[in-house]
C-alpha cells in the first residue's frame, strides 16, 4: 500500500513504463495490489466518490532514467503543485549534521531512547544541529481497532503505512512523558539491546507474514501453525 510509483520493463518493445499515483481533489492513491489495481483513499469516511478522472499518470520511454525525468516534468505542468529538483534552491541546513531517529529506532522511537541518543552524540563531540523524530511519534491505529487508542506493537516500517492518524497529537509514549524526567534522580534506564530485540522480532513477524500470505494463496495446511507462531512472536 505504500508504493509511491511502479516501474515496469517491457521486453517486447524494449521500453519501460512508469505508473505514478497522483492526488485528485481529496483523494490520494498510495499504492497497488498484485494485479496493478490502484488503491485510492480519502482517509475519511465522510469523503467518498464513485469515479475519478486522473488518479495516476502513465509514461513510456526507452531509457528508464529519461523516463522518470520526462514523467515528473509532465506531472509538474499538469499538477502545478511542486517543483523539480533543478528548480529548487538547496537549503543551508544540508551543511549541518543531522540525526534521524529512523536509523536506530524505526517506529519504536520513544522519549528515553531519543534523549540517550542525543546524549551519546554530545559526549562524542558529534552533537547534531538538526534532529528528525521520524515514524513512531504519531497517534495511529488500524481500521479494525479501537478508534481512540494507539496501535500497539508497531516495530518496522511498512506495517504502520496502512494505519491512520486518529488525532493530530503525539502518540501515548510521547504524550505521557513528564518534563525533566530524564534529568532527575529517578530517571528511567535505557537499554539499546531492548530496541534491537524488538526490531529482530519485527523482522521475524514480517517473514512469518509473507509465509502466511503464501499459505493462504496455496491453501496450505500449515496456515494455523504459522498464525500461532506470529502470535507467540508478538507476545
Amino acid at each position: 500500500m505504500e508504493t509511491q510509483w511502479l516501474l515496469i520493463e517491457v521486453p517486447e518493445t524494449e521500453s519501460y513504463v512508469v505508473i505514478i499515483p497522483i492526488v485528485e481533489k481529496s483523494f490520494s492513491s498510495p499504492g497497488f495490489d498484485d494485479h496493478v489495481k490502484i488503491c485510492t483513499d480519502s482517509c475519511s469516511t465522510q469523503v467518498r466518490a464513485s469515479s475519478f478522472d486522473a488518479i495516476a499518470y502513465v509514461h513510456v520511454a526507452k531509457n528508464p532514467y529519461n523516463l522518470m525525468r520526462e514523467a515528473y516534468s509532465a506531472l509538474r505542468v499538469h499538477l502545478d503543485s511542486f517543483r523539480l529538483l533543478e528548480e529548487k534552491t538547496v537549503p543551508r541546513i544540508v551543511d549541518k549534521f543531522e540525526w534521524c531517529t529512523w536509523d536506530v529506532f524505526y517506529v519504536t522511537a520513544n522519549p528515553v531512547g531519543v534523549w540517550h541518543g542525543l546524549k551519546d552524540f554530545s559526549e562524542g563531540d558529534m552533537a547534531p544541529r538538526f534532529v528528525i523524530i521520524n515514524d513512531g511519534w504519531q497517534s495511529v491505529n488500524f481500521d479494525d481497532e479501537d478508534p481512540n487508542k494507539d496501535a500497539k506493537n508497531l516495530v518496522l516500517g511498512g506495517e504502520q503505512m496502512t494505519a491512520r492518524l486518529h488525532r493530530f497529537e503525539e502518540g501515548d509514549k510521547f504524550k505521557k512523558y513528564q518534563k525533566d524526567l530524564l534529568l532527575g534522580p529517578n530517571a528511567p534506564s535505557f537499554n539499546p539491546e531492548t530496541i534491537k530485540k524488538l526490531i529482530w522480532k519485527g523482522i521475524e513477524v514480517e517473514h512469518l507474514g509473507k509465509q502466511r500470505a503464501a499459505a493462504i494463496s496455496a491453501r496450505g495446511s500449515d496456515l494455523a501453525e504459522i498464525e500461532l507462531m506470529i502470535v507467540k512472536v508478538r507476545e
